[in-house]
């Protein structure tokens, strides 16, 4: 959804198969659904305390390039410093004074300013193809985005401009903690043209007339291949996506304007793409990151396949087609394989490379006219055909562009309103040579980390405390994350005052205004009782586990219902469990069921009681909707706990892309 942060590091594992205690749904993969993503993590991470302050001009003229250090063979010649003043529209304001320190007032009139940024990411990878240092020497092949990159690399550095190739370039240099820091800067999400609609790329639009970028700035850590004792011989490329691991990068710390920050959190949800807090709200504000898993052998059966191997033809095939590989039909599209195949042949092994399916969608492709520019469109490159369980064969056409020319386009030719999208990579899966359900299947995992969406929250935790005889006790959160609602309301200082008794009726007495932490104010109890003590938190740094169990959606119930009996939960709690948790999962077919560990739980969200209990059962069951069932090794339930004693229990959940907010409780 946002190339220039879609390039991140991938890693492949094994899973086994089936669902331990629970029985493997014994169900045929449906052919052409997307792959599920059985899991996500938060990415986005304001961090105040961890700043930085651009100043100008000090930190925008005589900005050191080491380009012509770095990758003499792209850039030698070049001066060794740039300054970042530019005015390209001629209105007396530097450009980069007006998008990256957000001022509209000249030099003559305000000869210095300066804008603070904090921390929202860390590490993020990006392609070294995608910034305006290109690939340094130490890289395999060479970065094949556009006929003009190295231009526009040049002409880019320093500039703030909304015009032509929009590269992550450099535009500034400023000291930290006694530390040169290089500043890097793009303007675009790559995602306007589309109104920043999840999963969409469709390139900036002409007119360019929202750069939801220009307030964040990106902090270089390392380089890859400009570096021998790195990574050498990484393979250079333009769609390093998640499944090219290896590919080389670049390193970023992402910040964003302080002020900006400050404004959008206080800027109410819109719905209107042309608000100046849009992309924030909607997807900055709702950052995640997807784990893409993509099963064998069911993955290679589904029509078309999850993952295709080896699908390209050698540069020496004549024009016999080939079973099982892309083969061009006519000129144009051989010449077409040759700009994105055959003339790649650092990139695109015939014998090695494969191809696994990122996504698919519903949306038309806008195909290329021989001998008319090529914007944005789409280049025929050839057929594939595959064959399903039934034996008939399905054609599919394939398509490329220069602007993403490693990701390829499968589309059929019976039904060309769904469009299937893979990237290239070089890492293969087992091979099977038959379906059978019943073998300990393995898995290959892609973790992708490419989506802004926000971070998982924790939707009603409920908290049953049972003493053997009535007390008086104090119940405090501490928690990894922010509390969103408590009922009853908690005091942040004091949290909840409560009588219980050991039917696990609660009391709460009124803390409103200080409750007996004021001299003056005796206790007041209210006449109101309680099941259990609730709460909602989005809690950070959580990883989601990635064993668990497939359901389909009628069988939740029943399953769910053993596993909360088998980790200790009494009957009541599990019915306030369903009662509560059922009617939320009914837009998905399948769901993917997980525990988060109760160490973890006990670290992130601690329960700190005036009475220790003897007895504590926690857990948190995480959500996921799928379209079709995922092959995932099974979790592990936590041994049963007997109740003895004080007893205390607590259960909450949450659903995978969604806010406590979104659902509507």
């Amino acid at each position: 959804m946002w190339p220039i942060l879609a390039a991140l590091i991938s890693s492949i594992i094994g899973l086994g198969a089936g669902l331990v205690g629970f029985g493997n749904p014994q169900t045929s993969y449906p052919a052409g659904l997307v792959t599920p993503t059985p899991y996500f993590r938060a990415c986005f991470h304001p961090q105040p305390a961890i700043k930085l302050t651009l100043s100008w001009p000090d930190d925008f003229i005589n900005v050191p390039d080491n380009r012509p250090q770095l990758n003499p063979g792209k850039f030698s010649g070049l001066p060794p410093v740039f300054s970042s003043n530019g005015d390209a529209n001629s209105d007396g304001v530097a450009d980069c004074k007006n998008m990256v320190l957000n001022s509209n007032t000249s030099d003559i009139q305000m000869p210095q300013a300066q804008r603070t940024y904090i921390q929202v990411r860390s590490d993020v990878r990006i392609s070294s193809c995608k910034t305006d240092e290109l690939a340094g020497q130490f890289g395999t092949g060479f970065c094949p985005e556009t006929e003009n990159a190295q231009i526009n690399a040049v002409r880019h550095r320093g500039s703030c401009t909304l015009s032509d190739y929009t590269d992550l370039r450099k535009v500034a240099e400023t000291v930290v903690n006694g530390e040169p820091k290089e500043i890097f800067w793009n303007p675009f999400s790559y995602n306007t043209g589309c109104n920043y609609t999840q999963d969409k790329n469709c390139g900036p639009p002409e007119n360019r007339s929202n750069p939801n970028l220009k307030d964040f700035v990106y902090v270089l850590k390392k380089r890859d291949a400009f570096d021998p004792a790195s990574r050498p011989g990484c393979p250079v490329l333009w769609d390093a996506g998640s499944t090219n691991a290896d590919a080389c990068s670049h390193y970023f710390d992402v910040y964003i304007a302080q002020d900006f920050y400050e404004q959008a959190k206080l800027a109410p949800p819109t719905s209107d793409p042309n608000n100046p807090y849009y992309f924030v709200k909607n997807i900055v504000e709702n950052c995640q990151e997807q784990s893409h898993f993509t099963p064998v052998p069911d993955s290679i059966l589904w029509i078309p396949p999850s993952f295709i191997r080896q699908p390209f033809l050698p540069v020496t095939q004549g024009l016999s087609p080939l079973p099982d590989k892309i083969n061009p039909q006519n000129q144009i599209e051989r010449t077409n394989y040759n700009y994105f195949i055959w003339s790649k042949s650092e990139i695109i092994k015939t014998g090695i490379t494969n191809l696994v399916k990122i996504t698919q969608s519903q949306e038309s492709l806008n195909i290329c006219i021989p001998n008319l520019p090529k914007n944005n469109c789409y280049d025929p490159v050839g057929t594939i055909s595959f064959t399903g369980e039934d034996a008939k064969a399905e054609n599919f056409k394939v398509y490329s562009r220069i602007s993403a020319p490693q990701t390829f386009i499968l589309v059929k030719t019976t039904d060309t309103t769904i469009t299937h999208i893979y990237m290239i990579t070089d890492k293969d899966m087992p091979t099977q040579t038959r379906h059978d359900p019943t073998l300990q299947l393995r898995s290959m995992e892609f973790i992708s980390q490419n989506q802004w969406t926000w971070a998982t929250p924790w939707c009603k935790p409920a908290v049953y405390l049972y003493p053997e005889k009535e007390t008086e006790i104090n119940v405090k959160l501490s928690l990894h994350g922010k509390l969103t609602y408590s009922d009853p309301p908690y005091n942040n200082l004091i949290g909840w005052k409560i009588i219980a008794k050991p039917d696990g009726q609660l009391s709460v007495k009124d803390t409103s205004d200080g409750g007996e932490a004021t001299t003056s104010t005796p206790p007041r109890w209210s006449n109101k009782t309680y099941p259990y003590l609730y709460y909602e938190a989005d809690i950070k740094g959580i990883d989601i586990p990635d064993k668990g169990w497939v359901f389909p959606r009628n069988e939740l119930k029943l399953n769910l219902n053993k596993i909360l009996l088998k980790i200790g939960f009494n009957d009541k709690e599990v019915k306030d469990f369903m009662d509560y948790w059922l009617p939320k999962l009914k837009e998905k077919p399948w769901y993917f069921v997980t525990l988060i560990p109760e160490d973890l739980i006990n670290v992130k969200e601690k329960l700190i009681l005036s009475q220790n209990p003897d007895t504590l059962i926690r857990t948190r069951v995480v959500f996921e909707g799928l379209d079709s069932p995922l092959t995932v090794s099974p979790l592990t339930l936590p041994d049963y706990k007997i109740r003895s004693g004080f007893t205390v229990t607590d259960w909450g959940g949450t659903i995978i892309g969604r806010s406590c907010t979104d659902l509507k409780f």
